[in-house]
């Protein structure tokens, strides 16, 4: 016996990793594998590179599995008010006892059920705050590309003194760097060596969709995944597939700049969502034209016959500099921060543009940096 509500949230809380486009190849995964042993229920759900798995509390008698459909029984305890309900599972069937009625359906077998990945090496525990923190900044920067595998993913580097997480998608980086203390790291303790992985976009979207109740975080390593235990609900557990590639290196564009400029976040912000009314809406050309303590944003849509521009006061005491860029990348860069003033780290029209916090030095790693595009008079 359980509540209906209750097993409702466990449900919703691992539907990131059901995908009926799975079953196709495997049907069983078209469901939830429901196992009751010790007046516990786990719960699982998989698409072959993802997996979801919680554990709620309930009363039991003896031991039982069985895959159910998801969707079935999602839209079953949607439709139910908040009740105690009874699960009754005989063989591949589950009957779910109500207030007022009874429901029966049959699934598949449970040997159907894909087998789990085996997680030999030694787990860690670190900081959830700083780990989803650092990868809720990353993920807006992860390419799209089928054909750059490596990055439609999070690049993530921990060791025992810091942890490095990275995403681009070839014309922006997004590069973040904490350094951790003994603070950051629960009783598992640290790595013994580097772990250097590549987690795929959908591990690291769910992971950070999660709002954590747990200071920590767990992570085990096999050769080719990453289990993240002890992430939300229900003790919720997420485990994806790694992505084996090798993450490009950028280390020799980050750091190269001998011009800053500094103005309000908020201020340039706004510019952008009015000069964005009247550019190219294909390509999202602007251009950035620093002069000393001022900026001009610029924009245009030749076809439409509009443009526009503004200018805006700024922190700026070097040569005037006009560099173009993409308006959307360019935002993308700025939300990746949340203080009140940013900084714009330039060498040259042709050379990344680096943008970082104001408090933070020029060479500072954790940066998102924007590649320049070319731009027609």
């Amino acid at each position: 016996m359980m509540s209906s509500s209750v097993l409702l949230k466990a449900l919703k809380s691992i539907a990131f990793a059901h995908n009926p486009a799975a079953a196709k190849s495997v049907p069983v995964v078209e469901c939830v594998r429901l196992q009751v042993s010790e007046n516990k229920l786990r719960m699982d759900t998989t698409d072959l590179n993802l997996q979801g798995r919680v554990s709620i509390d309930v009363e039991s008698t003896g031991s039982a599995v069985v895959c159910i459909p998801f969707v079935w029984l999602r839209d079953l305890l949607v439709s139910l008010p908040e009740q105690p309900v009874t699960m009754n599972i005989d063989g591949k069937s589950l009957q779910l006892l109500t207030d007022n009625g009874k429901y029966r359906q049959t699934g598949r077998e449970p040997e159907e059920w894909p087998k789990e990945t085996e997680f030999k090496q030694k787990s860690i525990m670190i900081s959830s705050g700083r780990l989803l923190e650092l990868i809720n900044a990353a993920l807006p920067f992860c390419s799209k590309q089928e054909n750059m595998p490596a990055m439609t993913g999070v690049s993530l580097k921990i060791t025992a003194d810091e942890l490095m997480v990275r995403s681009s998608d070839g014309y922006v980086l997004c590069n973040r760097v904490v350094a951790l203390t003994d603070d950051d790291w629960g009783e598992d303790g640290k790595p013994e060596a580097p772990i250097e992985v590549i987690v795929s976009n959908r591990q690291a979207k769910a992971m950070v969709a999660v709002h954590s109740p747990s200071p920590y975080i767990q992570l085990a390593f096999s050769s080719n995944a990453m289990r993240a235990e002890n992430i939300g609900f229900a003790g919720l557990t997420i485990t994806g597939q790694l992505i084996d590639k090798r993450y490009p290196s950028f280390e020799a564009i980050i750091g190269q700049t001998n011009k800053t400029l500094t103005i309000g976040r908020a201020d340039l912000m706004g510019t952008l969502s009015r000069i964005n009314l009247v550019t190219d809406s294909v390509e999202h050309k602007i251009r950035l034209s620093m002069g000393r303590n001022l900026l001009t944003v610029a924009g245009e849509d030749i076809k439409l016959e509009k443009e526009g521009k503004e200018d805006l006061l700024c922190d700026y005491a070097d040569d005037q500099l006009d560099i173009n860029v993409n308006l959307n990348t360019l935002v993308t860069c700025l939300k990746s921060f949340e203080t009140p003033m940013i900084q714009i780290n330039a060498l040259a029209a042709n050379k990344p543009l680096h943008i970082r916090p104001a408090d933070l030095v020029a060479d500072d790693p954790n940066v998102s940096l924007l590649i320049p595009i070319q731009y027609k008079n």
